[in-house]
């Protein structure tokens, strides 16, 4: 994570992690990280974070503030769980939500 420019956060948005020895099982019906022990790394002009992306983390909720994103992702394989586009928005009309943004 590369955070090459200044943020206008002001609250939340942390990086967050959840450290190599404390990981989620695969096998659970549902993952998340409000249940463990997290570590947080603050969005830093000029910060380069790097960071085994097989480990279980997200962005922080912003309390106030934006945040704007650019991702690039490189897989030989996409990983397992992981829908294309296309396969959410056909997921979230069959749960009748109709905001996609």
């Amino acid at each position: 994570v590369f955070y090459g420019y200044p943020h206008d956060v002001v609250g939340g948005g942390e990086l967050e992690f959840v450290p190599q020895h404390q990981q989620i099982g695969e096998d659970q019906d549902e993952l998340t990280l409000d249940n463990v022990e997290t570590e947080a790394i603050e969005a830093v002009y000029n910060r380069l974070v790097f960071l085994n992306v097989t480990h279980w983390h997200r962005v922080a909720p912003f309390t106030q503030g934006q945040r704007m994103t650019f991702a690039v992702n490189l897989w030989n394989q996409r990983p397992r769980g992981l829908l294309t586009y296309q396969e959410r928005l056909e997921q979230q009309k069959l749960q009748g939500v109709t905001d996609t943004s």
